[in-house]
């Protein structure tokens, strides 16, 4: 049952100011109201959570591997009315919210299982050095930051959520977790706690170890992070969220790390070898990747880089037939995500250079109808509101006529989760050998003949988040290590060590 209530070391807090939650599609009140959280709200989670630190630190690893896949279980468990929920507060279909939860449990199942055979919080190294006549051993231990703050995101539900990622790695790392729920999530969220805090009971973890505040009031961010228990940040949004945020975490008296998943565009170059070879294929290949955008804009290509030759315009003509045929489900969005959609759009078709390639079925309703936009390398590059992310079914085409032009998008690009490379044949790969050194300073992933979101892009799926590949154990441990900090031990006897 939703309640509406603040949720802090396992006891219910009610609140007078309370909001509603609409649903994303319609408008229409959905069942519960939500409690505004306090100051004195923030800092209790916040010292439960300090509280509670001092031993879920100490607890041990196969004991933390159980709890995370308990929670793995239990969202499984919770998954019809979760998606149900989640449904309605995104706007998103319960399938695909179904594909991101199934997603979601299986990050929390591979951190638990990652911990079953980690090694990381145990002295690592053991060196020693000498000082005159005298040895001194000195060992090092990577000990947990402290409480996380996690903030809710609004489009990104489950899978690319910070409540996925960021949580579990810090629920491994040894980290509590404060959880601010977003506004238009709450129900959502709640929901979501719940299968949290089930697992927490049924593993014998302290009450603190989750908490989750909520409520509609900005206030609320600034406290949460401002509070001295509070140790680091995660979250998923705009990079005008992350520079709040980050400024808030900066202006602190202790500074603290904001580790942060930026919705971008995951750009695409598409080369003149592999466009020309076959446009038809590759159009097709394109709305495989944007089909989804309104469910996880975060995940997919909506800005791609493609030679200016003859094959371009048949490229673009089979990517419009093959979006005719995409079902009218998978272009929905939240009336105020629709709303800011065609807002977006409607100001970059305003631009001078930019012109609409293609649009979608203009009998969609209540529907986002998906766009192609076309620009040149020139507007793009002097035009800053192009690099705007556009969260909803639109994928701007920015043609290069030279490898000079190419190269200056690559450095014109802000840093990416992704970005991919469509090539063949040994002109092309020329291309390459001068862009892959430029992206490899923007991206944190670089994909070769592999759009990201299609089906070649299957075997990552499940362990992918946000472009950030987790399907190998090293890459999972350094998402965890990023919650930890080395502590050196200088002559520490053994029987003291943690």
């Amino acid at each position: 049952m939703i309640t509406g209530d603040l949720l802090i070391k396992g006891s219910r807090f009610s609140r007078p100011h309370r909001h509603i939650v609409a649903n994303a599609l319609t408008g229409a009140p959905l069942d519960g109201a939500f409690s505004r959280a306090s100051a004195q709200d923030v800092r209790h989670a916040c010292q439960a959570a300090s509280e509670a630190f001092e031993e879920f630190r100490n607890s041990p690893l196969m004991a933390r591997g159980d709890f995370l896949e308990r929670v793995a279980q239990e969202l499984e468990l919770a998954m019809p009315r979760l998606s149900r929920r989640a449904s309605e507060e995104s706007g998103t279909t319960v399938e695909q919210i179904r594909t991101e939860l199934m997603k979601c449990s299986a990050h929390y199942r591979a951190f638990g299982e990652f911990l079953h055979r980690a090694h990381f919080s145990l002295p690592k190294r053991s060196s020693p050095t000498h000082r005159s006549s005298e040895r001194t051993w000195i060992r090092e231990r990577q000990a947990p930051l402290g409480p996380v703050a996690v903030f809710g995101a609004d489009s990104c539900v489950f899978a690319a959520a910070s409540v996925t990622e960021n949580a579990a790695a810090a629920l491994a790392a040894g980290c509590t977790v404060v959880l601010r729920a977003h506004p238009t999530m709450a129900g959502t969220s709640e929901l979501f706690f719940h299968a949290v805090h089930r697992a927490l009971v049924a593993c014998g973890m302290p009450a603190g170890t989750y908490s989750l505040i909520g409520g509609d009031d900005p206030a609320i961010d600034a406290c949460l992070i401002g509070d001295s228990a509070i140790s680091a940040v995660a979250f998923i949004g705009t990079r005008e969220e992350r520079e709040r945020i980050t400024g808030w975490a900066t202006r602190r008296p202790t500074p603290i790390p904001v580790f942060s998943e930026m919705r971008v565009q995951n750009p695409n170059f598409l080369l003149p070898g592999y466009l020309g070879r076959d446009p038809l294929t590759l159009g097709r290949l394109m709305i495989g990747s944007i089909r989804e955008s309104g469910a996880r804009p975060s995940t997919v290509s909506s800005l791609l880089f493609a030679a200016d030759i003859d094959a371009l315009e048949p490229f673009i003509e089979s990517a419009r037939s093959a979006l005719l045929q995409v079902p009218a489900k998978n272009f929905r969005l939240s009336q105020d995500a629709h709303a800011g959609f065609e807002q977006h759009v409607a100001k970059l078709l305003a631009l001078p250079g930019v012109s609409l390639a293609a649009r979608g079925d203009e009998s969609l309703k209540d529907r986002c109808i998906p766009v192609f936009l076309l620009t040149d390398a020139k507007t793009f590059l002097e035009t800053p509101v192009l690099h705007e992310e556009i969260v909803g079914p639109c994928c701007l085409i920015v043609t290069f006529q030279s490898a000079a032009e190419m190269q200056a998008l690559a450095h014109g690009l802000d840093g990416q989760k992704s970005v991919g490379v469509e090539f063949h044949g040994n002109e092309d790969e020329l291309l390459v050998r001068g862009l892959i050194p430029i992206l490899e300073r923007k991206a944190g992933r670089i994909l070769a003949n592999q759009w990201p979101g299609t089906d070649q892009d299957d075997d990552t799926s499940v362990e992918q988040s946000n472009g950030a590949s987790m399907s190998r154990a090293a890459d999972r441990n350094e998402t965890v290590e990023r919650y930890l900090r080395p502590v050196p031990y200088s002559n520490v006897p053994d029987s003291l060590l943690p």
